[in-house]
């Protein structure tokens, strides 16, 4: 489970989400929001990348209830910790996430911070849906096993890119569990349209 330091009221952010997701118009996702890009002199181990995202899962009380998200997202990973941010088509703020190899933490707009030691299990408390906030860089570097179209799996997600394994996507599919369980309803996919690496050739 998950501490908040300014109470539990997670409700609201899956709703802010939920809302954000209901007002997506495609064309309006590349003019609209503004992601951060990597920090001027950044250290060279830091890279980031930005893009677009959308994201559906299943109610976990009632499987054949369906749940939207869209937007889009920045990612950054400096000396192993990852840092995600989530964007309304809009370009509002939805969330603020980072994670290392033994904590995360969470924040909303509304200054509510909430912490755990699993990001997956945060992001789906919070926002209603998982997010695999420390893999999320591996995948983006292409560290994948499969070649296109085939799913690699890795930390409990099946990952399908459109790159060769070692060469950096434009385009992710991820999906959780990676394969069906009988005992539980509940299901992910997030979709990542990839724009631009910040740093990544920085070696």
């Amino acid at each position: 489970m998950f501490r908040s330091e300014q109470g539990h009221d997670a409700n609201e952010a899956r709703r802010t989400l939920m809302g954000a997701g209901a007002m997506l118009a495609a064309a309006l996702l590349a003019a609209c929001a503004t992601p951060r890009t990597a920090p001027p002199g950044a250290a060279a181990r830091v890279i980031a990348w930005s893009g677009r995202f959308a994201a559906t899962w299943t109610d976990p009380a009632d499987a054949s209830r369906e749940d939207r998200a869209s937007g889009r997202f920045w990612v950054q990973e400096v000396d192993g910790t990852t840092e995600l941010e989530i964007y309304s088509p809009f370009g509002q703020t939805v969330a603020r996430a980072g994670a290392g190899a033994s904590a995360a933490w969470l924040e909303t707009p509304d200054g509510r911070r909430y912490e755990a030691q699993d990001p997956q299990t945060l992001t789906e408390q919070v926002l209603g849906w998982r997010i695999p906030v420390l893999r999320l860089p591996h995948w983006l570097r292409g560290e994948l096993d499969a070649q296109p179209g085939s799913p690699t799996v890795d930390s409990g997600w099946a990952v399908v890119s459109d790159r060769a394994p070692g060469e950096a996507p434009r385009r992710l599919s991820l999906h959780w569990p990676h394969q069906p369980v009988a005992t539980s309803p509940r299901r992910v996919t997030i979709r990542l349209a990839l724009d631009e690496a910040d740093g990544a050739g920085s070696g």
